[in-house]
């Protein structure tokens, strides 16, 4: 669990030029706590971190130590989760605190250096994934884990496509992209611009490694596995649910697939080929909000595949990160 150093560097830059940002150091102790609602996010520039995480048993199992430039605390000052590690200095920690009101502020103002900094914390969030990602595959070697059948990936031009669907307002205020983009006219945009089809119980639509074709899917109705593979051998990551955009991280930074995803059950997804979706970014309101909406998502998928290296660590099959 380390960041590049430069990705660090230049969210470091990025948050002292907006002047909402506050200097911090810590001689050592907790920088926050597991369960705690998150108040700030930290950028550190020097000392060395810790970051520990409580299991359903409670144990307490280290995850990552990081030392120079690290990023800290972001993801439930995005989503406005609590928090779901411990980190606590391991020696004299410096750099720069964000609020969660000021962050606030930031996400609102639509600012260049808003976008910038949103459009970071994205590339840094994908480059986390696979991080993860590659460490739960290596995880498998020594893993005695089930084997699960999927059917063989069907091209999209053979699922069955169904009339445009009516999403009421009440309905799509309940699915999570759709209630981060808020106003009513940006997601009745995102329908019209949509493909609905329907898939198989097992339906494999996505594969991890293989290079995707651009478009976006979003889980309507049903449910869909992530899960990753190796040699036969397959670690369930998580469900999609309604409302949630498949494979985000390779949407975003325009690499491979970092997951498997199968259909749980017969389904509903929403495609928005990448034409589409090229258009309905070039609206100056409507792209910050998908952008906004995209960062949420990159988020969502992040806690799926960390809690899952939290529950390995747990049984000692994942060794600490820059230990």
């Amino acid at each position: 669990m380390s960041d590049t150093p430069s990705a660090a560097a230049r969210l470091s830059e990025l948050i002292g030029r907006t002047g909402l940002a506050e200097p911090f150091s810590a001689s050592g102790g907790e920088l926050f706590c597991q369960g705690d609602t998150a108040d700030c996010m930290l950028v550190i520039d020097e000392g060395e971190v810790e970051i520990v995480a409580r299991t359903p048993g409670d144990e307490t199992v280290a995850l990552a130590r990081l030392s120079g430039q690290a990023v800290l605390g972001e993801l439930s000052l995005i989503d406005s989760g609590l928090r779901s590690a411990s980190a606590r200095a391991l020696q004299p920690t410096s750099g720069w605190r964000l609020a969660r009101d000021a962050f606030a502020m930031l996400r609102a103002s639509r600012s260049e250096i808003s976008t910038a900094i949103l459009a970071q914390l994205a590339a840094l969030t994908c480059e986390r994934i696979r991080a993860r990602v590659a460490d739960l595959v290596a995880a498998l070697d020594s893993a005695d884990v089930p084997r699960f059948d999927y059917r063989p990936v069907v091209e999209r031009v053979r699922w069955r496509a169904q009339p445009a669907p009516q999403l009421e307002r009440s309905t799509a205020e309940l699915l999570p992209l759709f209630r981060a983009l808020g106003d009513p006219r940006r997601y009745r945009a995102l329908l019209d611009a949509s493909t609905l089809y329907a898939v198989e119980r097992g339906e494999r639509l996505a594969v991890a490694g293989e290079q995707p074709d651009g478009a976006a899917l979003v889980v309507l109705r049903g449910a869909v596995v992530v899960s990753i593979e190796r040699d036969g051998r397959r670690e369930r990551c998580g469900l999609m649910p309604p409302g949630r955009l498949l494979s985000a991280v390779a949407l975003h930074d325009g690499g491979p697939h970092a997951l498997d995803a199968a259909a749980r059950e017969p389904a509903e997804l929403l495609c928005i080929e990448p034409e589409a979706l090229e258009r309905l970014r070039a609206d100056p309101v409507l792209g910050y909000a998908l952008d906004d909406a995209l960062i949420r998502e990159l988020t969502y998928e992040l806690r799926l595949v960390s809690a899952q290296l939290s529950r390995l660590a747990a049984h000692g099959r994942v060794a600490v990160a820059g230990a």
